[in-house]
């Protein structure tokens, strides 16, 4: 069942396991360091999925947008050096893969 998330209209959908990508590979031509192959993890941060790449994690943060924090105790914090401009509004990535059932 959706939930609203707070600050919002539009219906939440967690993401289903069967749509999810084991593997994120990211690249930034303006930080290559942030760039690299991220694994799924077990661990859901702030109701969605989580990878990490090295010692590195890419996560949803509590505003709604992708984040890269560069080790675990700053994802546990909601801290990153690298976050999206937009909000993912149950989106995965660029190409629309949904997390869920998407509304617009």
């Amino acid at each position: 069942m959706p939930t609203v998330r707070r600050g919002s209209a539009v219906p939440y959908h967690p993401p289903t396991p069967r749509c999810l990508p084991e593997h994120m590979w990211v690249t930034c031509p303006e930080m290559p360091e942030a760039a690299g192959r991220f694994t799924l993890l077990m661990e859901k941060r702030n109701e969605m999925p989580a990878w990490k790449g090295g010692k590195r994690y890419l996560y949803c943060n509590v505003g709604g947008g992708w984040m890269l924090a560069s080790d675990y105790e700053h994802m546990q914090s909601n801290r990153g050096w690298i976050a999206s401009a937009r909000l993912h509004n149950g989106l995965l990535c660029r190409t629309s893969t949904p997390l869920g059932p998407q509304t617009r």
